[in-house]
């Protein structure tokens, strides 16, 4: 989001039209609607164990868990880890994964997968 006033969480990225804001991390229903968000306040934002998309993506889906709900993420955020974390709480997911990914299972990495 757009901000050019003083704030100590305020985000620089070169790389946007708009170079200032600050940064969302958003839960969104398949239409578009905003379920649930964490507001970007700089390192230590959330903090786990797991790592930092782990525990963002598991903040944002806590009151879903247990439901059957299936999560699409991006390739910043997904892990193998994650995935059997998820669907172990009933969240299926969709989505790529990083090779450089780190923690990635060797099995996975060479899988040959069909194309179609």
């Amino acid at each position: 989001m757009l901000w050019r006033g003083r704030l100590t969480f305020r985000q620089y990225i070169p790389s946007k039209a708009h170079k200032y804001g600050i940064k969302f991390y958003e839960l969104c229903s398949s239409d578009g609607f905003l379920l649930n968000f964490i507001i970007y306040k700089g390192k230590g934002t959330v903090v786990d164990e797991n790592g930092v998309t782990f525990g963002i993506v598991t903040k944002l889906m806590q009151n879903y868990f247990g439901k059957g709900h299936t999560l699409f993420m991006d390739n910043f955020y997904n892990s193998v880890k994650l995935v059997q974390y998820l669907y172990a709480n009933k969240i299926t997911n969709v989505g790529t994964l990083r090779k450089n990914r780190k923690d990635n299972p060797k099995d996975v990495l060479n899988a040959k997968l069909k194309k179609r």
